[in-house]
């Protein structure tokens, strides 16, 4: 059996075949729907682009909150010693020490992480990052909406669940352990649970 199946059947989601016949698990909980998949990224030299491991959630993101959420590395470290580089501090100095945190709102995302379990997920993962996009569209993202709608409808629902506000997840490489899998999976629902208690995002209605 193919590995995404096996961790599709164990965390009780549905296995599919993509473009290209790539895999991707469909899983709900919480009336959250999530997507995994697999795909390409290039990193900000521009350089070959690489396997990518992406898990997504549309949301609705009520508190207009955005963040991105890494492990640091060396040229972050170096960065923050010059100070180039803003960086959101959780007060956590385990956690601060090894994740750079970017946001529009310091004090909602501090919030965020004053849950346990989901600063001790972070800490034992992989090199996850995390992303909460918000939508902000400008007049010709709204003509586009505009004439979609009036004359393309059968693309209406495809472009809308493109445009949707989304909690993004993504770790270089593709994995290859449905124990890593559903490890994935774990850490982005507390992430998602914790977002809906402080009333900061909902899962968006298809």
């Amino acid at each position: 059996m193919d590995i995404w199946q096996q961790a599709a059947r164990e965390i009780g989601g549905s296995f599919e075949k993509e473009s290209f016949g790539r895999p991707a698990i469909r899983y709900s909980a919480g009336g959250w729907e999530m997507l995994l998949q697999q795909g390409k990224r290039t990193d900000w030299q521009g350089a070959t682009p690489y396997d990518i491991t992406l898990l997504t959630a549309p949301v609705v993101n009520s508190a207009g909150l955005e963040f991105t959420i890494y492990r640091e590395g060396v040229v972050e470290r170096v960065a923050k010693f010059l100070e180039m580089q803003e960086d959101v501090q959780i007060g956590d100095e385990a956690f601060d020490r090894r994740f750079i945190c970017k946001g529009n709102d310091p004090k909602r995302l501090c919030e965020v992480f004053l849950d346990a379990r989901l600063k001790s997920l972070m800490l034992a993962a992989p090199d996850f990052v995390f992303a909460l996009s918000f939508l902000k569209p400008g007049k010709l993202d709204t003509a586009l909406r505009g004439f979609v709608h009036q004359f393309l409808p059968a693309m209406a629902s495809e472009m809308e669940a493109e445009i949707r506000d989304k909690l993004h997840c993504f770790c270089k490489g593709v994995l290859k352990d449905p124990g890593e899998i559903k490890g994935m999976f774990e850490i982005f629902e507390q992430m998602l649970w914790r977002l809906e208690q402080l009333g900061i995002a909902c899962p968006a209605v298809p």
